[in-house]
């Protein structure tokens, strides 16, 4: 009873062992060198957190120096074209995303804005974006026509050999002289268009004209459509990470909310592309960010 009672106590005080006497020196012995190899055990695990730790580290400088380099893929600036307007927004979920948008400047004054959301996220989408950045300033330098440059966009993404992954995009022209927009699209969400003069706001593309994601059907043929721009009238362009925000009871926004959160509004080009970024962040309050967001827009300034 009293060994009970003292081996409670040296328990108590912290002791991990006890011992009583006579000792004998076969119990001794495995008991030393059981201690002995929970320490060795020990310290390994120690050197393993440390190294675990600094493992942890280097991945976030790496990350960082990722998210940077994928900023300068972006554009720095917006274009400056008079009578117009421009927009850009960009979140990714996580530190480095799939969602791409670029401003290219054509012959005869015209301004190619692109909108891309590659499938997947996390660093391989990101990889894909960059990518999917310099094939489509080239190919949209090299083809006049819009839904040619596309069709030969959707080539070079069949040849780059990445059958598993696919792009949506939308392209839209502009030509600021003639106030006209050259549209297309590549299973992307259609971009919005808004008339300042009825304060109303629907689709730019229709389903006819729309076409499948970049990288699913080699050969296919994309068209375009045209629409017009009278003055306050503005197109905006978004990934689905902006329809498919989700609140805190797992509900959608989805097109039709977007279409409510600008109708009736009397909204130049950027406070367009804001109002939907408020709308998309109050939604989802409560809930974290699941998915990139992007979105760019432009329209013509002036009373309509």
């Amino acid at each position: 009873m009293a060994e009970s009672v003292d081996k409670v106590k040296a328990f108590a005080v912290g002791g991990v062992d006890y011992l009583t006497k006579p000792f004998q020196m076969e119990e001794l012995h495995a008991r030393v060198e059981t201690h002995l190899k929970l320490r060795r055990l020990q310290l390994e695990l120690e050197e393993y957190s440390r190294d675990l730790e600094l493992a942890r580290e280097r991945l976030k400088l790496d990350l960082e120096l990722a998210r940077e380099v994928q900023r300068d893929f972006l554009p720095l600036f917006l274009p400056d074209v008079s009578g117009y307007e421009f927009f850009a927004h960009y979140e990714s979920a996580y530190e480095v995303g799939g969602d791409y948008y670029d401003f290219i400047p054509l012959t005869g004054q015209r301004v190619a804005v692109l909108l891309g959301d590659v499938a997947g996220k996390g660093v391989v989408a990101a990889l894909l974006m960059a990518k999917l950045s310099a094939d489509a300033r080239f190919c949209m330098l090299t083809e006049p026509d819009p839904a040619a440059a596309i069709t030969k966009l959707n080539a070079l993404m069949i040849k780059s050999g990445l059958a598993d992954r696919f792009v949506t995009l939308v392209a839209a022209v502009l030509d600021p002289v003639r106030h006209t927009v050259t549209l297309v699209n590549a299973g992307h969400p259609s971009p919005l268009i808004y008339h300042r003069g009825t304060r109303t706001a629907g689709e730019a593309i229709s389903t006819e004209v729309a076409g499948l994601p970049l990288g699913v059907l080699d050969g296919f043929e994309y068209t375009s459509c045209q629409v017009h721009l009278e003055p306050g009238d503005s197109i905006l362009a978004f990934t689905d990470g902006v329809t498919e925000a989700t609140d805190v009871q797992d509900l959608q926004l989805q097109m039709k909310g977007v279409y409510a959160a600008v109708r009736g509004g009397a909204y130049s080009p950027k406070a367009l592309g804001e109002q939907v970024v408020k709308v998309v962040k109050q939604f989802a309050a409560g809930r974290s960010q699941q998915d990139d967001i992007a979105l760019v827009g432009f329209g013509r300034t002036g009373a309509s």
